[in-house]
């Protein structure tokens, strides 16, 4: 928001080449004139129409009262004035730039640069000529025509400070922004104190990533005129740019007491809400900023963003739509479109916008990323590898498109390349901060007698997955360290060379640190490499005893597990209304046992007719994943989603039938059916995406040709499959 000196106003000067009646007309104009210059607009106006009654040829009089109607708005009449006198006295340049000034204010660019050409012609040294014409000329956008009439005032009048500050404002809308820095510093140092030089400066600054800097540039500028809105403003968005998301907040608010019907300001107030996480007040801020300009392309764009971040899908679809119908190539419109549609599963349209969006704008590198993630979804797996690569190619460091990218190939069992991707899940936007840092970073290196820390850092599902590499390390010669959830402490049993403490509480003296999910990287590990001698995890015999005797007799006693934490990215994939598994009902001899704990459990009621699911009461709904795992070794089979418990059986060594979408998480692989990861498991695949019917009429005819349940004894022995 650059501010332009205003256009100095011409001295008034008589002009007529006719005999004046002196006698009247001559103290008449200088009264006029006094009036005129004094503000008295009504008194001047008054005296110069009765000097045209006495000499209508009176050019002065014409000009003077034209200039009177210019001061008032009313420029027509002010044009026509001054035209009759220039007709009458076609040598007084002053005629000519006022009659410019008011062309200027009709917006006739064209003619007004005609006349301003006109006083140049006669006065060619007139700095106000040529200052006047470089303004008109910044104005239309003619930028270098412009810096050349600025150069030729400073040639005349090298200490106007206005001059220097606008050819800064001209250069620095060619973008040539150090030497616009050049020009604000001349400016200041003719005039220190000139408040739009500091401003403009600022902006200069801003523009060239400069933002300290601006900041200072802004405060001059405030302190010097402290209800300088603008100045306000555009400090806010450097101090947005530097992270000081308090300070920027207190800056655009006071710039709002200034701007209060600026749209601008109540956009740049809801961007910082927004990232201060004040969702529904940066909500309303935005929709301020559309009232008063429904155009705001970019606030419909982030309001958008925001809708889809609270997970109002259907309304984030409709302001990108909007932000689209201003503007049909706003790539990044498209690429988000393109996400929220994805969310929604619809793929197909969520594909056509990320082409939309690389049509527009093919380096945009998110939008490479995220169609890939589509494509992978959609079992395309080559071509999302090449949708991260052409990412990549673009932004290399871009956290996103490694870690996803990762993610395939750990799908596709090209486990090197992809354990090395997944450690760029530290650098993703939002990623919880890694804890120990003020431990070293163990990177693989032999033990020689040290202590090392094994944190968990994700799901309950993957600790329980990755705590299979402790005994590995401990063979290794490493002491080790386990810290874990607390909900999960006991569930862990302590064993030669490891120690289980809870999160909070204090460490022993560790030498070293690693996160959980890292150690298949740092030990190599490949697909038939994957460590497993044995059932690693144990429940408490005496619970196990108890479940054993409480659960049904007389047949084949099924855990079902149907729903996995609401807030997992994944969760529409993953979780299956419960309904779903009514064809395991139909099977004789068998008992369906809910796990479920949390969530889900309201589709316990109004099953249908003929599918019983029975509940294992408060016992088991205040225990925590000990009490779950003594009720898993009292069952035959468990039969779940892709949650905790699913992996919990299979570390049990334990049956589990696990229902898989068609494209699963990265740890199930591709096609197959047994998990290289638990032995005891059993992979049924979807064939087609959204349709569940096919996988539970499998899951049926398996669970049918299961041989009788054993006879109940101490220790359960696993049903064959």
């Amino acid at each position: 928001m650059n501010r332009k000196l205003r256009r100095a106003q011409g001295k008034h000067q008589s002009g007529n080449s006719h005999v004046i009646p002196t006698d009247r007309i001559g103290p008449m104009i200088q009264t006029a004139l006094h009036h005129h210059q004094s503000g008295r607009l009504v008194e001047a106006e008054s005296l110069y129409r009765q000097i045209l009654a006495l000499d209508p040829h009176h050019t002065d009089a014409l000009h003077l009262l034209g200039m009177i109607a210019h001061q008032v708005g009313r420029n027509e009449v002010a044009i026509e004035l001054i035209g009759q006198a220039i007709a009458l006295n076609g040598t007084v340049p002053l005629y000519y730039s006022n009659q410019g000034a008011a062309l200027q204010g009709l917006g006739r660019w064209e003619e007004a640069l005609l006349a301003y050409d006109a006083v140049l012609r006669l006065q060619p040294e007139s700095v106000e000529g040529h200052f006047n014409r470089a303004s008109l000329l910044q104005n239309l956008g003619r930028f270098e025509a412009a810096l050349t009439a600025y150069d030729a005032v400073l040639r005349r009048r090298p200490d106007l400070a206005e001059a220097h500050l606008n050819r800064g404002n001209v250069l620095q809308s060619l973008n040539r922004l150090a030497a616009a820095l050049d020009a604000y510093d001349t400016a200041l140092r003719l005039r220190p104190d000139f408040v739009e030089a500091h401003f403009n400066r600022g902006n200069a600054l801003q523009k060239s990533d400069r933002q300290e800097e601006a900041v200072t540039a802004y405060d001059t500028a405030l302190r010097l005129q402290p209800a300088f809105a603008e100045a306000a403003l555009n400090q806010a968005k450097a101090l947005q740019g530097l992270g000081r998301l308090d300070a920027a907040l207190a800056a655009c608010d006071a710039a709002l007491r200034g701007l209060p019907e600026v749209a601008e300001a109540h956009f740049c107030r809801g961007s910082l809400l927004q990232a201060l996480g004040h969702q529904e007040v940066a909500l309303e801020a935005y929709d301020t900023a559309l009232r008063l300009r429904p155009d705001l392309v970019e606030a419909h764009f982030n309001r958008g963003n925001l809708l889809q971040r609270l997970g109002r899908l259907a309304a984030a679809l409709a302001a990108y739509d909007t932000a689209l119908r201003l503007r049909p190539d706003y790539a990044e419109a498209s690429a988000n479109r393109g996400n929220a549609l994805q969310k929604l599963g619809q793929l197909a349209a969520a594909l056509a916008a990320y082409d939309t969006a690389l049509r527009f704008k093919p380096d945009l590198a998110e939008a490479h990323s995220n169609r890939g993630n589509l494509l992978q979804s959609l079992g395309r797996f080559d071509e999302a590898q090449q949708a991260y690569a052409a990412a990549l190619r673009l932004k290399p460091d871009y956290p996103e498109a490694h870690y996803n990218r990762g993610l395939g190939l750990l799908r596709e069992g090209a486990f090197e390349a992809g354990w090395r991707e997944y450690e760029w899940r530290w650098r993703l936007p939002g990623a919880i901060p890694p804890r120990h840092q003020t431990l070293p970073a163990w990177q693989g290196e032999p033990a020689n007698g040290r202590t090392l820390l094994v944190w968990w850092e994700q799901g309950f599902g993957d600790t329980v997955q990755f705590v299979r590499y402790l005994p590995m390390l401990v063979r290794q010669g490493w002491r080790v360290v386990l810290e874990v959830h607390p909900a999960q402490f006991r569930l862990f049993s302590p064993q030669e060379g490891v120690v289980i403490v809870a999160q909070g509480d204090p460490l022993p003296e560790c030498d070293v640190q690693c996160a959980l999910l890292s150690l298949p990287f740092l030990c190599g590990t490949r697909p038939e490499t994957i460590p497993w001698d044995s059932p690693y995890l144990q429940a408490d015999p005496a619970a196990t005893a108890v479940w054993r005797a409480r659960l049904p007799e007389g047949g084949v006693r099924v855990g079902l597990v149907w729903q996995g934490s609401p807030d997992h990215k994944d969760d529409r994939n993953r979780s299956i209304p419960l309904t779903c598994f009514a064809p395991l009902a139909a099977v004789p001899g068998g008992h369906l046992l809910s796990l479920q704990k949390n969530y889900g459990l309201d589709q316990l009621a109004g099953l249908p007719e003929g599918m019983s699911v029975q509940t294992l009461g408060p016992d088991y709904d205040r225990g925590q994943f000990r009490e779950t795992a003594a009720v898993i070794m009292a069952l035959d089979l468990v039969i779940a989603v892709d949650t905790s418990v699913a992996h919990l059986a299979g570390a049990l060594g334990r049956p589990v039938w696990l229902a898989l979408p068609v494209v699963p998480d990265w740890r199930w692989g591709l096609g197959r059916e047994e998990s290289p990861w638990y032995p005891t498991m059993r992979l049924f695949r979807q064939t087609e995406r959204g349709r569940w019917d096919d996988v539970f009429a499998r899951m049926a005819d398996a669970l049918g040709g299961l041989p009788p349940a054993p006879a109940r004894g101490d220790a359960p022995d696993p049903l064959s499959f």
